[in-house]
């Protein structure tokens, strides 16, 4: 009897353990209690994923930086280049996407180790000056989607594919949950954005910061080639089912991504346009949006979606009573508003994601949807919205669109306390709060829409047309943004010069000391609204440069402005010349074409977001091959935020020249570079007192086309 007993018993415990191989394996998106990797894979895996997000986020302010001046120092040329980067990711996303789906381990080895050498052998990366717009560019976005590819393309396309192939690589071999490593990647996306301007730029050039990139690029290539290694003998495992996406769920995913990616560039655009152009502000916006990828991907649990229904009503409702950017509000009150409703909206777009992200079989194609999303919405607004929008519409209208989508999301959870509409009273209080929101909303919109009576968007901004009371009569005004480029009287006085241009200026200083010289030449760097030729006599010559094509257009216009039209009633003759003005000073020096200036006006620094390439040592070195021996630099240097005087102190004693500050307090600000004499023979015929600086002074900054740092002249 004992002996069947015993029988019996093995019996079962074999047929147990056959019932046991039977049972489908563990989960895939549930961690095992052993794990298939060592603890230096993982820390192999960690640190490839960490490296490589690092480097893409340190590429991008690095190679953005080298070719800013080439268009023209414009903010849009951020928003450009951070859509071409979504658009990479997007193609890096799909490479890992096919490559791990519909390849052999041996093919997926080969092809991304091909891929990594040749990124490498294209090293280092700085863009080719063959590149750079020799003339006015009609397509500047497109100009500068071509030079990003040619000087960056390979690399960010491998960096592109680390945080997906490092979560396949270790669900395949470990089959532990991988979006961990996705929190990661977002970590080391994050010190780089900071690193940038707060270590790296002010301590390096630009070619010393893309040597050093292109060094740790080659450890990075290293790292992945480690990786390789791991990934090329898996240990043995049950082989996962391929379950394909179904088209609601890529759908959502696309929507809540892009409605993320819109609500990053639209508030970045509202910011650095309409509220503060302070350099670097596109920083935190961005920090913000990383900071809620790191938040709801680490820690889901930090989305409650109640709990952010109410933040977002908070704060929602408060960034539309601040919309109105032309009220006086106080400018920390509009940034902490937006910068809060730009977590609060992150918050809810990524929060839903992690609500819905698939099982780890469908993790590429999950990161396909969200990449594309990303791309989207760059498109959206660096391309589909300048071209139907005359000012940031975007912006609202992308408020409107979180809350649609946290009532759609409410509505549709069968766990939630909303659904199906219910309870009544809970959807009254949500359509009441909403509808508050609408109210404040539609005010600002009216206030930013009734003022101007002409406005006008393209790649370098938004421009309006105002019309203003003054003591002296009504004026028309042109704006840039919130930054005002001339105003004009309509009745009497109408060629009397005014606001930054006065005769008390620095502008009229250094127009008063060449009064009644024959035929002198003037140049000016930014052409506003022609103010200057109120200036003019008879036998003049004045040449002026201008990025913009639009504030051409208008200051030319004699039923707009008609400052211009005093050219030809004072027998004086005037050129303007579309596109860069560095680079077109110096195509004419190249053609033999000196422009023998008595005077050189520069007025681009009167926005926050200044193009340094024209206020650096070898920028004002060219300025005065195109000047007379006694010729005169005259700098506006108005600005809220920066302090350029050190800078324009250091360029001027690499010139041997003298400097002096003409300051109207409330108006403007001026630098005057001239020879001790010029500046001696100015003072005689100042209206206004002229302060000279030391020659020499200790605190004086030479900035170069190579170094230059924004932080130093933060005020």
């Amino acid at each position: 009897m004992r002996s069947r007993a015993v029988l019996d018993q093995r019996i079962n415990k074999s047929k147990s353990k056959r019932r046991r191989q039977k049972q489908p394996s563990t989960p895939v998106n549930q961690p095992v209690d052993e794990p298939a990797m060592g603890r230096v894979s993982l820390v192999l895996l960690v640190t490839t994923a960490f490296f490589g997000a690092f480097l893409l986020f340190l590429v991008q302010p690095l190679v953005g930086k080298a070719i800013l001046p080439w268009f023209g120092g414009s903010p849009a040329m951020w928003t450009t280049s951070m859509f071409f980067f979504q658009l990479v990711l997007l193609a890096g996303y799909c490479y890992v996407h096919v490559i791990s789906r519909y390849s052999s381990v041996r093919t997926q080895i080969l092809v991304h180790a091909a891929l990594a050498i040749a990124g490498a052998l294209l090293l280092p990366i700085y863009p080719s000056i063959a590149y750079k717009p020799t003339g006015e560019t009609s397509w500047p976005a497109v100009a500068v989607l071509q030079v990003l590819t040619a000087t960056v393309g390979v690399q960010f396309f491998l960096l592109a594919t680390t945080a997906p192939l490092t979560q396949v690589w270790w669900h395949r071999i470990s089959n532990k949950p991988p979006y961990s490593l996705y929190a990661v990647s977002n970590c080391g996306s994050l010190l780089a954005l900071f690193c940038y301007p707060f270590v790296l730029e002010p301590a390096l050039g630009v070619r010393a910061q893309a040597l050093v990139w292109s060094a740790s690029f080659v450890v990075y290539v290293l790292l992945v080639a480690c990786c390789l290694q791991q990934f090329r003998s898996p240990p043995k495992k049950a082989t996962e089912a391929s379950v394909p996406s179904t088209l609601r769920e890529c759908s959502l995913w696309l929507f809540l991504s892009c409605g993320g990616s819109v609500l990053l560039l639209a508030i970045t655009n509202h910011v650095t346009q309409n509220v503060a152009v302070v350099p670097f502000f596109w920083v935190l916006p961005l920090a913000i949006y990383l900071i809620s990828f790191i938040l709801v991907f680490s820690f889901p649990r930090s989305y409650h979606r109640p709990t952010f229904t109410v933040l977002m009503a908070i704060t929602f409702i408060a960034s539309a009573y601040f919309y109105d950017f032309r009220a006086a509000h106080s400018i920390g009150a509009v940034l902490v508003s937006c910068l809060a409703t730009l977590f609060v909206g992150c918050m809810i777009f990524h929060g839903e994601l992690v609500k819905h992200q698939p099982a780890a079989e469908k993790l590429t194609a999950f990161y396909v949807m969200l990449s594309a999303g990303g791309a989207l919405g760059g498109f959206l607004v660096s391309f589909v919205a300048p071209s139907i929008f005359s000012q940031y519409y975007e912006y609202p209208i992308t408020l409107v669109l979180v809350w649609l989508t946290v009532m759609a999301m409410a509505l549709t959870d069968r766990d939630g306390f909303l659904y199906r509409g219910r309870p009544v009273w809970g959807w009254a209080i949500v359509l009441g709060i909403f509808v508050v929101f609408l109210v404040n909303i539609r005010e600002g919109l009216t206030a930013v829409s009734a003022t101007p009576y002409f406005t006008k968007r393209n790649f370098y901004g938004v421009l309006s047309i105002e019309q203003m009371s003054d003591p002296q009569g009504s004026v028309i005004a042109l704006r840039h943004g919130t930054i005002c480029h001339g105003a004009q009287y309509l009745q009497k006085n109408q060629f009397e010069p005014t606001t930054y241009f006065t005769r008390a200026s620095g502008m009229g200083t250094a127009m008063k000391h060449l009064e009644g010289r024959a035929e002198k030449r003037v140049g000016i760097l930014g052409l506003g609204i022609g103010t200057v030729a109120a200036y003019c006599e008879p036998g003049d010559y004045f040449r002026a440069y201008e990025i913009d094509p639009d504030v051409v257009e208008l200051a030319t216009n004699p039923n707009v402005f008609t400052f211009w039209t005093l050219f030809d009633q004072r027998q004086a003759t005037a050129d303007i010349v579309i596109g860069d003005a560095r680079t077109s000073l110096e195509n004419e020096l190249a053609n033999g074409d000196k422009q023998d200036l008595d005077l050189l006006l520069i007025d681009v620094f009167t926005g926050d977001a200044i193009p340094v390439h024209l206020i650096t040592q070898e920028a004002f070195t060219l300025y005065s091959q195109h000047l007379k021996a006694d010729g005169v630099i005259a700098v506006h240097i108005s600005n809220r935020h920066l302090d350029l005087v050190p800078v324009v102190l250091g360029l001027a004693d690499q010139l041997d020249q003298n400097v002096a500050l003409v300051i109207q307090p409330g108006l403007s600000r001026w630098a005057i570079v001239a020879p001790d004499h010029v500046l001696r023979e100015m003072e005689k015929t100042s209206q206004t007192k002229m302060i000279r600086l030391k020659k020499g002074a200790s605190n004086t900054i030479v900035w170069t086309d190579d170094f230059s740092d924004i932080l130093s002249v933060l005020r």
